[in-house]
């Protein structure tokens, strides 16, 4: 297997200071998501301080997982990538890091989809949802990631070895260069990606929709922290996607002179994927502002770690 070729060599960025930012946003989203979504998965499994339907909390589960394979098979590269101003990885990690990436992306898309649908259905069927458990909801889960394997296979399919160094990103990436790609990526992207963006807006809306509508006509009314957390995470995950959403289907259809390339392939290519970040840390902001229940786990351990600390000084 050779080594990837390094493509847009021109386009490395010359400012140490720009490049160590850069990698400094991404180094920060690594270590708080391998923090928070290891808390969330402590605090949702072991001590189950996420109460809401247990539908919901299986789809807030897959997120968090689908989180920690964002951070540590794409965001990582990136940062190191940055740092050192070349691929330090090796050969296989190269052609890999595409491989690996893609199904994590694009299982958070479908998972927010699937997690807006299910609250809306909640809403919608309150005496049915009743019957609903975990163990459908992981099945569910577990669909939706066999499903994200995908492009994976696409990629082998189409042609396995299009992986270089890109300097735009400072990241191995996966090159669509193949003729194919011009109908491909666009049925694809509108398949897995646009489609559940608008599937999870419109979800979203129909939630808050129902919602009031059911807190009106009835005396029980409805929990506004289940609605919050799900609403909220949809908003974040649709802005976070938006920008890269747009270029993966202009891209095609973009005139690509490899000696000029313009600012659509540069400098939105890099604030696209810098916005594609923003969910990734985002959830656990979400939950703690929405869910009283993760409130008081969090306070909890932290009140039992002071009280520690303090006991050993």
């Amino acid at each position: 297997m050779r080594f990837p070729n390094t493509t847009n060599e021109d386009l490395a960025i010359t400012n140490v200071a720009m490049r160590y930012v850069w990698a400094s946003w991404f180094i920060s989203v690594i270590v708080t998501s391998l923090i928070w979504d290891t808390i969330i998965l402590i605090a949702s499994i072991k001590y189950r301080a996420i109460e809401l339907h247990e539908a919901i909390v299986a789809f807030i589960q897959h997120i968090a997982v689908s989180n920690l394979l964002i951070s540590t098979t794409s965001l990582l590269s990136h940062a190191v990538s940055l740092i050192t101003d070349r691929w330090v990885f090796g050969t296989l990690l190269c052609y890999m890091r595409p491989y690996l990436s893609y199904p994590g992306y694009t299982a958070a898309s479908l998972l927010v989809c699937g997690m807006t649908t299910c609250k809306f259905l909640i809403l919608k069927y309150p005496l049915r949802a009743m019957t609903w458990t975990s163990k459908q909801a992981h099945r569910l889960c577990a669909g939706i990631w066999l499903l994200a394997l995908y492009w994976p296979i696409c990629f082998l399919s189409v042609e396995k070895d299009d992986v270089n160094f890109d300097f735009r990103s400072y990241s191995c990436i996966y090159e669509f260069s193949s003729p194919k790609w011009k109908i491909l990526q666009p049925i694809n992207c509108v398949t897995l990606y646009i489609v559940p963006a608008i599937v999870i807006v419109a979800t979203a809306t129909m939630i808050l929709a129902v919602a009031r509508r059911v807190a009106g006509e009835t005396r029980q009314g409805v929990r506004w922290q289940g609605v919050a957390t799900v609403v909220l995470t949809a908003a974040v995950y649709s802005l976070s996607y938006l920008p890269t959403s747009v270029y993966h289907i202009l891209m095609p259809f973009e005139e690509r002179d490899p000696s000029k390339p313009g600012p659509f392939n540069i400098t939105y290519y890099r604030v696209a994927l810098s916005f594609l970040s923003v969910h990734v840390i985002a959830n656990f902001f979400i939950y703690c502002l929405t869910l009283t229940s993760f409130r008081n786990f969090l306070k909890a351990q932290a009140s039992w770690i002071a009280t520690y600390f303090h006991s050993t000084a």
